[in-house]
């Protein structure tokens, strides 16, 4: 006799989310069929997928569904339906695969899981190496779990919650991903796609797995029907259609030359989930009588970070000018202190702080905002002249998700880290970096934290004068004269 599977039972409610019958139609065309295609649903749920799969002609031979939930459900019996089955134990043991994998996995923190699952979720193997953290999400073990099983050539489409963009635990994720694939698309939603989940949504179809070479988009839509027609057209029979303000790989790198994700971690900065009650100024600080100890010191705007580094005294100017450079964020030792206990509860009536927002709600505890560790440096990912990095002399200075942080993954000297952020002003990765981003009015490139990680740049041969050289060869980029500033970066590198 088959044992009963464990369910979710501590996942809230918001986590268990219907697809639109809409989005499911669309991503089902975006993969295309043919007629010897296998397809795999690994969370069934309500069965949109079973049945959009069923009308485009999909036999049920050819369509294999798994699901956690022994309930079963009017669609099951339009696919070779398995329950109560943990798809992501069986993904470690099926020798099956398939050619097409389509879904909307749980939204599920995976320490609430039951033990069972977290278990199998936590035994995944993570895209790069290792397994899959405690500290993700149950989608992000999914996308790893169906790559084992996916065929060579084989495409997926999932909607995703729009933490694939921001969430520290997804930054591997999101950096290789794209690479696995000869066509990648992130499809962005900043409106919300269900009623239980507030904030915007993501969708990925990736095509042609394991093939080279790769080329990948993103596209940010305000409304979900504008959304939804573009992943419905995103390809033919499975085959990407060309699209304008697409991303790029940029040129082969030259010989000596190494990624730049080899040497730094690029990562979106702290996502607070609202702003005006974490960040603070000087003075709002001061009338609620937070102490500094009760926050975080934080850049949070393009504008903070337009000079070669950010010192102390810089901070301070900030400051004083009136910048909102405190993210309140207290330690457990200051909990009980009255102005940190006022404002706590002040954020748990009505009109504080928006604590139903998915970005609060998952946290724990709901006040601390996740931050990088160990920042070394900021890099603005929308700019007029391309992205370069401000390296940060102060101790324990942080990035709101306005910008990103720079991490190095080996210290380094004062002089090694100026090298290093020069690099990424040489005429070679500026032209691989040209194509790799997308271009807005007014000229602004936007780049991912992916892009500048594969950015390829020339390794320095010595460090001495590096400092002196970056200042002047951003000084040149940020009054416009980008050729002038990779003068300067190649001549120290000897390009």
């Amino acid at each position: 006799m088959k044992a009963k599977a464990e369910v979710i039972v501590e996942a809230p409610e918001s986590c268990k989310v219907a697809t639109p019958r809409a989005l499911a139609e669309a991503m089902v065309r975006a993969l295309g069929d043919h007629p010897d295609a296998r397809w795999l649903e690994p969370g069934v749920g309500r069965g949109v997928f079973l049945e959009v799969l069923s009308e485009s002609g999909v036999p049920r031979n050819r369509i294999r569904a798994i699901d956690v939930d022994p309930q079963r459900g009017q669609s099951d019996r339009l696919a070779v339906t398995s329950r109560p089955v943990d798809f992501l134990r069986w993904s470690q043991r099926t020798k099956q695969r398939f050619d097409r994998i389509v879904g909307n996995p749980p939204y599920v923190p995976i320490r609430r899981l039951a033990p069972s699952l977290r278990d199998a979720a936590m035994s995944i193997k993570a895209l790069g190496g290792g397994r899959v953290p405690l500290g993700a999400n149950t989608w992000y073990a999914f996308i790893c779990a169906s790559l084992a099983v996916l065929k060579a050539n084989g495409s997926l489409a999932f909607v995703l919650p729009a933490a694939w963009e921001y969430a520290d635990y997804a930054a591997p994720l999101r950096d290789r991903l794209q690479s696995q694939f000869e066509t990648f698309a992130v499809y962005r939603c900043r409106s919300p796609l269900f009623q239980e989940v507030l904030e915007g949504a993501v969708v990925i179809v990736g095509q042609g797995y394991g093939k080279a070479p790769w080329h990948s988009e993103r596209h940010e839509y305000a409304s979900p029907e504008r959304m939804i027609r573009m992943v419905a057209n995103g390809s033919t029979n499975g085959k990407a259609k060309p699209r304008k303000a697409t991303w790029r790989r940029g040129p082969p790198a030259r010989a000596g030359s190494i990624s730049l994700g080899d040497i730094m971690d690029f990562r979106l900065g702290g996502v607070a989930g609202d702003v005006d009650y974490f960040l603070m100024d000087e003075t709002d600080r001061r009338e609620r009588g937070l102490p500094e100890a009760a926050m975080c010191r934080v850049v949070t705007k393009a504008e903070h970070i337009k000079r070669a580094a950010l010192t102390g005294a810089d901070w301070s100017g900030l400051r004083d000018s009136g910048a909102r450079i405190w993210l309140f964020s207290p330690p457990e030792r200051l909990l009980s202190h009255r102005a940190v206990k006022e404002y706590l509860a002040l954020g748990q009536v009505k009109g504080g702080c928006a604590t139903d927002r998915f970005k609060i709600r998952n946290r724990i505890p709901w006040y601390r905002t996740p931050l990088p560790r160990s920042v070394h440096g900021f890099v603005s990912g929308m700019s007029g002249g391309g992205p370069w990095i401000c390296i940060s002399e102060m101790e324990r200075l942080n990035a709101t998700n306005t910008l990103y942080t720079v991490t190095f993954r080996q210290a380094l000297s004062g002089n090694g880290k100026y090298a290093w952020a020069l690099s990424l002003l040489t005429s070679p990765a500026r032209t691989a970096l040209g194509g790799n981003c997308r271009i807005y009015a007014q000229g602004l490139r936007k780049h991912e934290p992916g892009d500048l990680a594969r950015t390829p740049v020339p390794r320095p041969s010595r460090v001495r004068g590096a400092k002196g050289t970056y200042r002047r060869a951003l000084k040149l980029l940020l009054e416009g004269d980008e050729a002038g500033a990779s003068r300067l970066a190649d001549a120290y590198f000897g390009l």
